[in-house]
């Protein structure tokens, strides 16, 4: 099992993106005054990548 600072890697891997996802989103809605380029498929890999990775990791 990967661990980073007393951390499982899954746990630290969707928190980083989903704080990217979060300045993304208050950038572009500031800037542009809309979302943009910020979809489903976006928001579904930011809370599935970490998961993925730690399943391939154990294999």
């Amino acid at each position: 099992m990967l661990q980073l600072f007393w951390k499982h890697y899954k746990v630290i891997k969707t928190t980083f993106d989903l704080s990217c996802l979060t300045t993304t989103a208050i950038l572009s809605f500031t800037i542009l005054h809309r979302f943009y380029g910020i979809g489903i498929g976006t928001v579904f890999c930011a809370f599935l990548t970490g998961r993925t990775v730690s399943v391939m990791h154990k294999q």
